[in-house]
Parts: structure tokens; sequence; C-alpha cells
């Protein structure tokens, strides 16, 4: 068996202390600070209003190019898979609910 390297012992100490107390603070702080949720919450607003559609076309069987419809003008990308246009289209939805039930949660809490 090989020697451990000097200070290595030290270091795994050091390391797993630190996990603690990210883990700790985890349990008590906020991961996402309220800043950071009025600016999500704000790019949703400026956002075109949803609901928004992924429109695949091997899909549903049309002819043409894929996108993501929208409420105003539709969206293509290149390059997108079809988990890409589901998840962004889906998106626009999925957030604004987070958002929402991360408010409510803290509400919770705070109340």
């Amino acid at each position: 068996m090989g020697r451990a390297r000097p200070g290595a012992f030290r270091r795994a100490r050091v390391e797993i202390s630190r996990r603690r107390r990210i883990l700790e603070a985890m349990k008590t702080e906020p991961q996402i600070s309220d800043i950071e949720m009025a600016q999500m919450q704000a790019r949703c607003d400026a956002s075109t209003p949803g609901p928004w559609f992924a429109r695949i076309e091997r899909r549903e069987g049309f002819s043409g190019s894929d996108f993501i419809e929208t409420g105003a003008q539709d969206i293509e990308m290149l390059g997108a898979t079809e988990a890409d246009y589901d998840f962004i289209a889906h998106a626009r939805q999925d957030i604004p609910a987070l958002l929402r039930e991360i408010d409510r949660l803290r509400s919770k809490d705070r109340g």
C-alpha cells in the first residue's frame, strides 16, 4: 500500500467541513434571491404571452419546418432538437408557474 500524501487527510477534513456548511446553508437560506426572482419574472413578463406550443413536423405530420407557436409571431430555430423545442415552449408556461409556487412557499414560511 502506498503512503498518503502529506496533508491529504487535512484537505479531506476541510472539504467535508465546507460541504457541510453548504448543505446547512441550503436548508435555511434561499438559493434564489428575491432580486433573481424579480428578474426572472420580468423576463417572463417581457416575452410574448403564452401558451406556447412546440410544433414538430415529423411528430405532428404536417409539411414544413419545426417551430414554436406563440400568440404572436412563431419562433423558428436552427439546430434545435425536438427536446429543445419542447423545453423552450414549455418553459413559457413552466417558469411562471414555478415562480408562483416559490412565492407561495416563501409567503407561507414568512407568515
